[in-house]
């Protein structure tokens, strides 16, 4: 649960600091609609694994195996949105940068 908790306060946190920082978001841009399928149905996903996979699974190594793979997927979706749709902006390279460190922070968890 509390890699869950993590999870949400770190998307958050990220969406914030994008915004302050860069200002220039995927629903403003030509893959609008791309975007929003894209994170829908990988949240409906994640979702799903956490009710039916994650909670009936004793084992704390599948269940942070699983949310690193939940994690890796969400962001490199997100990056190559950013690298694809907003020409001229570095944004997916924040992204990028901020992979590893979210895989980090799971694995200390």
């Amino acid at each position: 649960m509390t890699i869950f908790i993590v999870y949400v306060l770190y998307f958050l946190a990220e969406d914030l600091l994008k915004d302050l920082i860069f200002g220039k978001k995927l629903s403003e841009s030509n893959g609008e609609y791309i975007d929003k399928w894209g994170r829908g149905i990988l949240h409906t996903i994640s979702l799903c694994v956490f009710f039916f996979f994650i909670m009936k699974i004793q084992d704390y190594d599948t269940v942070k195996v699983t949310w690193l793979s939940i994690i890796t997927i969400a962001l490199v979706f997100q990056a190559f949105m950013e690298w694809k749709y907003l020409e001229g902006s570095k944004e997916y390279i924040m992204t990028s940068i901020i992979l590893p460190i979210s895989l980090f922070i799971v694995i200390l968890f």
